[in-house]
């Protein structure tokens, strides 16, 4: 299924096969398995939030993750906010937390959302987890201050996503692994978590995807990586994939699907940020809004 919680879905995809992601970074950590993400690092990922009012828990909301743009504006992915049949969820019932690594009253910023953009070529194939340009924008209300943006991969770069490259992954998702869907095996957690992870080639990936009956991945669309030794779970959906270089951060994939939590070798599939189609429709809507 795809990696969002039932009890929060307010119109995101589900796909029984799979569960939500939870990350976490930093090396030798794991968002299954995982450590908790410092208050310093990583200050512009958000939880997003489905059905709260601001005066409610923000645990109990939680959906997704997200990563701040700029201050008016949220990366997450497309099944968080979309069905697929392109009917969006109505943004009035969508907010996003900011500010702070624990979902906890009292403790981060509400920002209501006033608009949401789904990628144009997003695609969810009925009865697999398989989704294509899985990604979204949340225009916020009112401007988030105070909080840098992430550092987002340029439009072509691959220097980072060669077989191999360690990468991370954060979220607040399930941080108990299992191979199942989704139910009672479940375990989430109010503080962000980071995991660690290791990008795998295009061949290798649909190999092992083969016999989950997956066909026609676009291996130039996505980023497959697997868990070493943990991995994302549920609600851990539009949440970083990111490598950290000598220069800071790079985000270089949004979570989008993969089947079950931490199994080992099972891939897990990001939205690859750097894919011309999504980079110049990011830059494209930034500029227009």
């Amino acid at each position: 299924m795809s990696r969002v919680r039932s009890a929060v879905l307010a119109g995101c995809l589900i796909v029984v096969s799979l569960a939500t992601s939870l990350a976490a970074s930093g090396p030798g950590g794991e968002v299954v398995r995982g450590r908790q993400v410092p208050e310093t690092d990583l200050p512009w990922m958000v939880s997003v939030q489905f059905g709260a009012s601001g005066a409610g828990d923000p645990f109990d909301a939680h959906g997704c993750g997200g990563e701040v743009l700029d201050s008016r504006h949220v990366l997450t992915a497309a099944h968080c906010v979309a069905w697929p049949d392109g009917r969006v969820t109505d943004p009035r019932k969508v907010q996003v937390y900011s500010g702070w690594h624990v979902l906890r009253p009292g403790k981060g910023d509400i920002t209501a959302v006033s608009a949401i953009h789904v990628h144009p070529d997003y695609y969810a194939e009925r009865g697999t987890p398989l989704e294509r340009y899985d990604v979204a924008m949340l225009t916020l209300a009112e401007p988030i201050e105070g909080i840098v943006p992430a550092r987002i991969v340029a439009e072509g770069e691959r220097r980072w996503q060669r077989p191999g490259q360690v990468v991370h992954v954060a979220g607040w998702g399930s941080t108990k692994p299992y191979a199942g869907g989704y139910g009672e095996r479940t375990r989430f957690r109010r503080q962000l978590m980071a995991g660690r992870l290791d990008l795998i080639d295009a061949r290798s990936c649909v190999e092992r995807l083969r016999p989950k009956g997956i066909r026609g991945l676009n291996t130039e669309a996505s980023i497959c990586a697997v868990p070493d030794p943990g991995g994302s779970c549920w609600n851990d959906s539009g949440g970083p994939l990111y490598v950290e270089t000598g220069t800071g951060v790079v985000v270089i994939g949004t979570l989008s699907w993969g089947f079950g939590c931490g199994i080992h070798g099972m891939p897990e599939m990001y939205t690859r940020l750097s894919d011309p189609p999504v980079a110049r429709w990011i830059t494209e809507r930034l500029g227009s809004s």
